[in-house]
């Protein structure tokens, strides 16, 4: 949407003058006037004191009261030009703002997890030379031997003995060698049998499940099962130690990204301070000497005469992580006409889309991020379009008299004070994440 051209004020015949700002000598008179002032026309209803005074229409723009004692900021003002065109003019006011905002960062957090490694070179303090004693029981849990054990004193050295047949030997089906004897009565046991049970003692002699008669201790070979129980106590000392240190394990710790996230850094230095711009295309009236009084006013083309009028002014944001000191230019804040008198200052925003590109994180490629993709925080791809907003506070309508409905509607006076803004605005952060 363009702004309309800057118009200044044409030259006006003295009869079309403002007489704002100006002394007054008696009721009706003016400087270096002769005779009454001309009589003014009001049209329309009174607003309450409450809002500001009254809007004026000036049927006659010769030098009147109406021009004189109600002047306030943003006034709209209707006109005759000296070629007989009706004018809307609106008198100067101020667009007075204070931005604050916040410079932010990208944090990241971690979690981490620590564990032992292999023995590193990190020793354990000096310790003196010392001895160990004590005693110690160690209990013997079921088990077996095995058949051919080569270990050292690793198999069960039993001794000579017997076994009581049909009492504690349960021997299963075997084989004798022949010309070994049972028994008292010296018979003997030839083939594969099995030996009974006998209200006698027996003597085992010969091979018996690899057990052999000697007159030493043997060890035994085969398996032999359910022999448990426990060790004597056994005493123990040690000799005497030397100083000595002991090497401990590494320790390690790995760590890994949880997540980002967008957090407040400092405040920038230009919060807090009131800045103010006068809209462009404002010029002095002229006095009846054509000289420029204290007076400003913008007149709207003849083709705008008519319509809803606004204060409207561009921000543009800093290209930078920062928006310190953000300004807003004088040729940004102007005066905007549109046709239609119910226009309001959301409706234009939302039919122009003149609005800043929403803030959000985003990723490599910027997409939408979240959890740890997140590279920047900023406004789309942060051109001048993402950055540039549009924004109006409605000053009032002039009508026209001839359109339908009209009746006798002229100007509607909505804004009597000067513009006070002041936004809460974030910048973009596209620096380093810590």
């Amino acid at each position: 949407m363009e702004d309309p051209e800057p118009v200044s004020n044409e030259a006006i015949k003295d009869s079309a003058q403002s007489t704002a700002g100006f002394p007054r000598s008696k009721e009706g008179h003016l400087p270096e006037t002769v005779g009454d002032a001309p009589e003014t026309t009001t049209v329309g209803s009174l607003i309450s004191v409450e809002h500001g005074p009254s809007p004026i229409v000036t049927t006659t723009p010769d030098f009147s009261e109406s021009t004189s004692s109600n002047i306030h900021p943003f006034k709209l003002e209707r006109f005759t030009d000296s070629k007989g065109n009706t004018r809307t003019r609106v008198y100067v006011g101020k667009l007075r703002y204070c931005i604050n905002t916040f410079d932010i960062e990208i944090k990241k957090d971690k979690t981490g997890a620590t564990a032992y490694g292999s023995l590193g070179s990190t020793n354990t303090g000096p310790e003196s030379g010392h001895t160990h004693s004590g005693t110690s029981s160690v209990t013997i849990p079921d088990h077996e031997h095995e058949n051919g054990s080569t270990e050292s004193h690793g198999g069960l050295t039993i001794p000579e003995h017997k076994h009581l047949a049909g009492s504690n030997l349960s021997i299963t089906d075997h084989t004798h060698a022949a010309g070994s004897y049972v028994g008292s009565s010296g018979s003997a046991i030839t083939g594969s049998s099995g030996l009974t049970n006998s209200s006698n003692a027996l003597d085992v002699t010969g091979n018996t499940g690899n057990i052999k008669e000697k007159s030493s201790n043997d060890n035994v070979e085969g398996r032999t099962g359910g022999i448990y129980g426990s060790l004597s106590p056994i005493s123990v000392t040690t000799g005497s130690s030397t100083g000595h240190t002991h090497t401990l394990p590494n320790l390690s710790t790995t760590t890994s990204e949880a997540d980002r996230f967008v957090c407040i850094k400092t405040q920038g230095q230009g919060a807090g301070i009131l800045k103010e711009v006068e809209p462009t295309g404002f010029t002095a009236l002229k006095d009846s000497s054509d000289k420029d009084t204290v007076v400003k006013t913008k007149t709207l083309p003849i083709g705008d005469t008519y319509g809803a009028i606004f204060l409207r002014w561009k921000l543009v944001l800093s290209n930078s992580d920062s928006l310190d000191l953000q300004t807003i230019n004088q040729a940004d804040v102007t005066i905007y006409r549109h046709s239609d008198p119910t226009k309001t200052a959301e409706q234009l925003i939302t039919d122009n889309t003149e609005k800043l590109t929403a803030l959000r994180g985003v990723d490599d490629e910027n997409n939408a991020a979240s959890g740890t993709d997140m590279e920047a925080f900023k406004r789309g791809s942060e051109t001048e379009d993402d950055r540039t907003a549009y924004y109006y506070v409605k000053i009032g309508n002039s009508y026209d008299p001839n359109a339908a409905g009209t009746n006798s509607k002229t100007i509607e006076q909505i804004t009597y004070e000067n513009v006070y803004w002041s936004p809460f605005l974030l910048p973009r952060y596209t620096g380093a994440i810590s």
